[in-house]
């Protein structure tokens, strides 16, 4: 675009346009690539979360290892002035697979307080509904949980029934039914209770005091070595890792509520 400026009578020609777009390039193993447009100048943050079952194998920016910058499997880009490219690659994990918080018996409670309807999430990705009221109803099939939202495909059907994930934690799933659009709600939240909660409620060691300080989760009196397992309240795992010492400290970059759990016993702390 040339726009004419008029200077002491005298019309002078100014370039103005605008200037060339900037792309960042955002590469997943060889299956495809994502391109985003980014203002010159500004940095972007980016989430990265392996399947499960995987893990980060390698990270580049730029061609350029940034492993080593993560935290908590986010990485945030210096200033974006030229065109660039963000390469994550995944590979298998031989960590033992974690079982995802939503796995186990719950039952759906009524507004009057009555159980209505049972379901089993199987730690293979399939379900089960029984009824209370009608002893031959049972429907089963297979689910996944993708961020904030749980897909369930019933074995008669061909399409992803989806819900919004507003609470998962130790003892409380609660959904909210989305239209196939996976945006719009469809009804109201509804809630589920834990029924198998005996490995929840063991106690690992009355010594174990779990607390939170500033951004961190501080874990004191636990047995060296002990597995530590942080989830986010919609069963997200955001840290995995051992007890290091006396008292272990696990920083979080996002403030929030979190699920501790240590070996048999899960604690809820908030920061």
């Amino acid at each position: 675009m040339i726009v004419l400026l008029s200077l002491a009578g005298h019309a002078k020609a100014q370039d103005v346009s605008p200037a060339a777009p900037i792309y960042l390039t955002i590469n997943c193993t060889e299956s495809g690539s994502l391109i985003q447009e980014v203002a010159s100048g500004n940095s972007v943050t980016y989430q990265i979360n392996p399947s499960i079952g995987w893990e980060i194998h390698t990270i580049t920016y730029n061609g350029d290892d940034i492993f080593s910058q993560l935290q908590n499997n986010r990485y945030t880009t210096p200033p974006i002035t030229a065109n660039s490219v963000l390469s994550v690659v995944f590979a298998k994990s031989d960590a033992p697979i974690e079982t995802p918080l939503i796995v186990g018996r719950w039952k759906l409670i009524t507004n009057n307080g009555q159980i209505a309807t049972h379901v089993t999430y199987n730690s293979d990705g399939t379900f089960r509904y029984t009824s209370v009221d009608e002893p031959d109803y049972e429907e089963q099939g297979s689910y996944k949980v993708e961020n904030n939202k749980l897909y369930e495909m019933f074995s008669d059907e061909d399409e992803w029934v989806m819900a919004e994930i507003i609470t998962l934690n130790s003892t409380i799933l609660t959904l909210r039914d989305l239209d196939d659009d996976g945006v719009t709600y469809a009804g109201e939240p509804y809630s589920y209770q834990r029924e198998d909660m005996t490995d929840i409620n063991t106690p690992l060691s009355d010594n174990i005091k779990v607390y939170a300080s500033q951004k961190s989760i501080i874990i004191k009196g636990a047995l060296p070595n002990t597995p530590i397992r942080v989830y986010s309240t919609f069963g997200q795992l955001v840290n995995n890792s051992n007890v290091t010492s006396d008292i272990t400290s696990i920083s979080l970059s996002q403030p929030g509520i979190y699920l501790v759990k240590i070996d048999n016993k899960t604690y809820k702390v908030g920061l």
